[in-house]
């Protein structure tokens, strides 16, 4: 038995090992708890160079190391059962393991709890938060990762904290509360620079880029993405890299720039399926169709977004399910498929509702007005446009707003509400200007036409 036992033993030190080898290469995090003591390296192990061969090693060994994590909390071990979930995080999400990754997680959780280890708990909490994120669970992320916190904080684990402020960021952002999130994201990226932690302070750039994108400020957004894309070159981190670079084209895009984020997005689309990362290859795909049908290329857009839908499906993302079908949605209006367009949008107004997701209900509130109005039904198109302006307002996402404002003054237009219209696209042409929209332009041009055939009418 006892030669039985040490065989065990070593075996679960392999696995710890090899995993936190492969981590170094998958991680989006820097574990916050130091390697377990007594772990002893193995005498052979697989030589793990890159992210591919990181990868492969992970995909090979995925359900040994699930049962191996198994034995270990059956035995109460907390070093192997905790260390193990935490060091496949990364490819268990970029892969699309999400219900494994949850499985793990929790079983790392209840043994981490069991043997007082607070510092294997708040980890625990901050992975399980995430893979509740990434699964629409918002409530249950928020609760995970505020846990997390709160031990952080009683530990003094700087890092802890620092991952556990940038996670309840990302659930912020995505339930409205564009202040929060801004407050937590920011607090994350100043403690992970305070402890020189450049893959936590690259990883915390582009969520917050995000976040000042949302709130018209794409300067900053502009600059941050752009940091956070040196900075993963810098480190070699090449999934962070195809991260930053989506999400570099998301600003590029919003600025007018179309070919440099079809271009952003390709090398994003390219690096994603090298490294095998399906969610990361949905995001590109999803905003390489939106580029695409700027650009006019319809057919291409099309085929493109439907293969972002497919991959989101599969993996089970129900937000990035929202924003394909919101875009389809768009799409169809363009090219006069009206009653696709119709479907499309109530699917994803349905799914961010579900998942109380206000932005992404906003921007389908305003497709669905700008595809009624384009019907010919200008009175419900101005409600779809006031819902969204509600909505906007209320989150503090100028873009939306403003978008709804312009949205309401075509519908105003159309019902000869001149003055109205005139108050509305004055409204939207300021914030567009306060925030350096692209639409600006227009908005100002739409406004001087108004003008020149008011005087020319004599009115």
């Amino acid at each position: 038995m006892a030669e039985r036992d040490i065989a065990l033993a070593r075996l679960l030190d392999y696995y710890l090992h090899t995993a936190n080898t492969a981590h170094q290469h998958l991680g989006r995090r820097v574990l916050a708890s130091e390697p377990a003591t007594g772990i002893a390296p193995p005498g052979h192990a697989p030589v793990l160079e890159s992210t591919e061969h990181a990868a492969a090693w992970m995909s090979a060994e995925r359900i040994n190391l699930h049962a191996i994590t198994d034995h270990a909390a059956s035995r109460s071990n907390s070093a192997h059962a905790a260390g193990i979930p935490a060091a496949m995080h990364g490819f268990l999400r970029t892969q699309g393991y999400w219900d494994q990754a949850l499985a793990l997680h929790r079983t790392a959780l209840e043994v981490a709890r069991a043997a007082g280890d607070q510092l294997a708990q708040a980890g625990a909490l901050t992975d399980l938060g995430d893979m509740q994120f990434m699964t629409g669970d918002y409530a249950a992320a928020t609760t995970s990762l505020s846990q997390a916190l709160e031990i952080s904080r009683e530990v003094s684990s700087k890092p802890g904290e620092a991952e556990a402020r940038k996670g309840l960021g990302l659930v912020h952002f995505e339930t409205g509360d564009m202040a929060a999130a801004a407050a937590s994201l920011a607090g994350a990226l100043a403690l992970f620079r305070e402890l020189g932690n450049r893959l936590g302070e690259a990883g915390t750039l582009a969520p917050l880029a995000v976040v000042q994108q949302a709130a018209g400020d794409y300067a900053g957004a502009l600059a941050n993405q752009s940091l956070a894309l040196n900075l993963n070159r810098a480190l070699g981190n090449r999934s962070g890299e195809a991260n930053a670079l989506n999400f570099l084209g998301v600003v590029q895009q919003t600025m007018g720039n179309h070919a440099a984020a079809i271009d952003s997005q390709r090398r994003a689309l390219a690096l994603n399926r090298e490294l095998g990362n399906r969610f990361g290859e949905a995001n590109a795909l999803n905003h390489l169709g939106i580029a695409q049908q700027a650009m006019g290329a319809h057919e291409a857009a099309a085929d493109t977004q439907k293969e972002a839908l497919r991959l989101y499906r599969d993996l089970g993302h129900r937000m990035g399910e929202a924003n394909v079908l919101n875009c389809l949605g768009g799409l169809a209006q363009v090219t006069g498929d009206h009653t696709a367009g119709a479907t499309h949008l109530e699917q994803a107004l349905k799914l961010f509702r579900d998942l109380g997701i206000a932005l992404g209900e906003a921007e389908v509130l305003n497709t669905m007005g700008e595809l009624s109005l384009a019907a010919s039904r200008p009175a419900e198109a101005r409600a779809r446009h006031e819902q969204a302006q509600s909505i906007a307002t209320r989150i503090a996402c100028p873009p939306e707003q403003a978008r709804a404002l312009v949205g309401i003054a075509r519908c105003d237009l159309r019902a000869r509400q001149r003055e109205t219209a005139r108050a509305a696209l004055q409204q939207a042409l300021e914030i567009y200007e306060q925030i350096q929209h692209p639409q600006a332009r227009q908005v100002a041009d739409t406004l001087r036409e108004m003008s020149d055939g008011a005087e020319e009418s004599g009115t």
